[in-house]
């Protein structure tokens, strides 16, 4: 493999020069610690003496850089048919280091740096079954594409491994919006019309008779990863969670919640990595063969603004400077735009423990008035470089079984 060793040092005439060396590593010690570094290029200026140098892995570019990947699989059937949809697998995303340049108005932070997906746990196929299809869904697309159809002949699939973004067909269109087979319980007749079937006197859905209690809480818990991002719930919002029983054939019920399933997650955590945690307390009917949680998130659509640089004014208040590609977030309209500050660091830069205050925009994009108790505001971030590791994306639950009658 190779790698780039990168240094800096300052020269004689007090510049800071840069150096670069690309090598080839081998013989790796097992405890990784130690190996073989053969040089294969270098700066032209590199000193004669001991300066501190970085290394890293010369790799290809990643993979769904600009996206948020989900993967899932089908079974076809011997007769033709498919069976639904498995759950897909979280969003395979692994986040570049943060840097924001206001000069763009990118965070680098949001880019996908996965270079290498392996899914795995995949159930073993059920009678009829002859191949697999492996799907991929992007977060900007309803449209879902079949990534590669492996017979299943030989046996069992247990992982499959992605390394590029080669798409295959689009599922067809009957399918796409399949998450499961919505067939009646019981049905005394049935009949195509057109390109629909049709089921006459039939039974639809299960009765849940007994009060569903779900238990939820909130972890908020100390940013780690300092430099890199977390998965972390949104903060100054109200959740509501719910639950929906599935059986066999993957039709599910309506969703279930209960007063106790609220959460609101205050906006003093906007620095913690917040989850949530949900409990079925009470018994699950006895039709149910798995359940599903569901969190509804009723806030209205607002935007984050990130903070250029501030300037005092003479007259005591503070102005706020925003990067020119942020001003489409703020609407100009008659109706007023508010903006409130996320106080990250509270107990480091507001000596007198205020709250965040409220910024009022008028129609030109201006600041028209400021709380004056925020005045000793400044903003500062501390980033350290991490090691940021590779992540296997599980499929762990398996398509449900044909539907029949």
């Amino acid at each position: 493999m190779e790698v780039s060793l990168t240094a800096q040092a300052v020269n004689e005439s007090n510049i800071i020069e840069n150096y670069e060396v690309i090598c080839s590593l081998s013989n790796i010690a097992a405890n990784g610690l130690s190996g073989d570094l053969t040089v294969i290029s270098a700066s032209s200026n590199v000193p004669d003496k001991t300066i501190p140098w970085s290394m890293l892995l010369i790799e290809s570019d990643p993979i769904f850089r600009n996206d948020f990947p989900r993967f899932s699989y089908r079974w076809r059937y011997s007769d033709g048919e498919y069976s639904t949809y498995a759950p897909f697998t979280k969003a395979a995303f692994v986040p570049n280091k943060f840097q924001y340049l206001s000069s763009n108005g990118f965070n680098e932070g949001m880019d996908n740096v996965t270079r290498k997906i392996t899914l795995s746990n995949f159930q073993s196929p059920g009678s009829g079954v002859e191949n697999i299809d492996i799907l991929y869904k992007s977060t900007i697309s309803n449209n879902i594409y079949v990534l590669q159809t492996i017979d299943l002949s030989a046996g069992a699939l247990n992982t499959f491994v992605i390394t590029d973004e080669l798409l295959g067909n689009v599922v067809e269109s009957s399918q796409l919006l399949r998450p499961w087979d919505n067939v009646p319980k019981k049905a005394k007749s049935q009949e195509v019309i057109g390109n629909r079937v049709v089921y006459g006197n039939y039974l639809q859905n299960y009765d849940v008779n007994a009060a569903v209690d779900i238990a939820a809480a909130q972890v908020n818990t100390a940013h780690t990863n300092a430099g890199y991002g977390l998965q972390s719930i949104k903060t100054d919002r109200t959740y509501q969670i719910g639950i929906t029983f599935i059986d066999e054939f993957n039709r599910e019920s309506p969703v279930f919640t209960n007063k106790d399933a609220s959460q609101v997650v205050e906006i003093k955590n906007s620095e913690k990595t917040n989850t949530f945690t949900a409990q079925l307390n009470s018994t699950a009917p006895s039709w149910a063969t798995a359940f599903k949680y569901y969190i509804k998130e009723p806030t209205a659509e607002y935007y984050n603004l990130a903070l250029d640089r501030f300037y005092d004014s003479e007259d005591g208040n503070i102005w706020l400077s925003f990067p020119s590609s942020e001003v489409n977030k703020v609407q100009e309209s008659i109706q007023e735009d508010w903006l409130d500050i996320v106080d990250d660091w509270r107990d480091q830069y507001y000596s007198d423990g205020i709250d965040p205050a409220e910024l009022n925009f008028d129609e030109a994009g201006a600041i028209r008035e400021f709380n004056e108790k925020v005045k000793a505001l400044k903003l500062g971030v501390g980033i350290d470089g991490l090691t940021n590791s590779l992540k296997a994306f599980s499929a762990s639950s398996a398509p449900p079984a044909k539907a029949s009658n």
